[in-house]
């Protein structure tokens, strides 16, 4: 017997309207297996082919919203989970409604992208530097001149304004 388009896409509309009600199911009995059972996170998740942390998460992000009415239906699991970690999940739901924000766009509002140091890009260009120089090659042989150069200068310029005398630093 085939199904028809109509019928296939409201199977899907099913699954889908089941696996919300499943994982907020499981959300619950979690919950009432760590808190009120005191069964640890690590255990449970032992025993459901997955972390800790992700039973932790469950649990979390039922305790936030136990009341269905406190849940938005158009909105994800995870968009709760999200919600969930912050001090104000309901109004980081109702921010998501409202920009119809994706769970990605939701962690970025959330969460901004924090602003570098000078010191934190200084440590990574670093790092790179010390990359391509250990990979060797023509940009290995320039950066090892330049670095030189540059350490010659400094000494020379430290020098000159009589910040150590020449001898006290040993060049590479």
């Amino acid at each position: 017997m085939d199904l028809s388009y109509e019928e296939l896409i409201q199977e899907l509309i099913n699954l889908k309207e089941q696996e919300h009600d499943t994982i907020w199911k499981q959300a619950a009995i979690c919950a009432v297996l760590v808190e009120r059972m005191q069964v640890s996170p690590g255990d449970i998740g032992s025993k459901l082919n997955c972390t800790g942390k992700r039973i932790k998460n469950l649990v979390r992000t039922f305790l936030a919203f136990p009341e269905e009415s406190n849940r938005v239906p158009e909105l994800t699991f995870s968009h709760h989970e999200i919600a969930a970690m912050t001090d104000s999940p309901a109004y980081w739901l109702e921010q998501a409604v409202i920009h119809s924000w994706s769970t990605r766009e939701m962690k970025r509002a959330i969460t901004p992208p924090k602003e570098e140091s000078p010191e934190e890009k200084a440590k990574k260009l670093w790092a790179k530097l010390e990359e391509m120089i250990k990979d060797g090659g023509p940009g290995a042989a320039y950066l090892r001149e330049k670095i030189k150069q540059a350490a010659e200068n400094i000494v020379k310029r430290e020098v000159a304004e009589g910040l150590f005398a020449e001898g006290d630093g040993e060049m590479y």
